[in-house]
């Protein structure tokens, strides 16, 4: 006969089977708290979010970032 995989209590009647989240066959009394359980283990974090990192300025070396940006062409002159 079939059994609950969470509490493993045998079905005497399928009138107490109930399909999980998963797929699994689960008691009806038990439904809830696999299906909980399920989705705690699903959304764990497998790794680490790291961000993106910043660009870096496009501005030539040496070269201070006013030199950059819509008005370069005026600062530029005075180069």
């Amino acid at each position: 006969m079939n059994s609950c995989k969470h509490c493993n209590k045998v079905f005497t009647c399928g009138c107490q089977k109930a399909v999980a989240l998963d797929g699994t066959t689960v008691c009806k009394t038990c439904l809830t708290a696999y299906n909980q359980q399920v989705n705690i283990q699903k959304t764990k974090p497998v790794a680490p979010v790291i961000p993106a990192q910043p660009k870096a300025s496009i501005a030539p070396s040496g070269v201070t970032a006013s030199y950059v940006g819509p008005g370069r062409q005026v600062n530029l002159r005075d180069l």
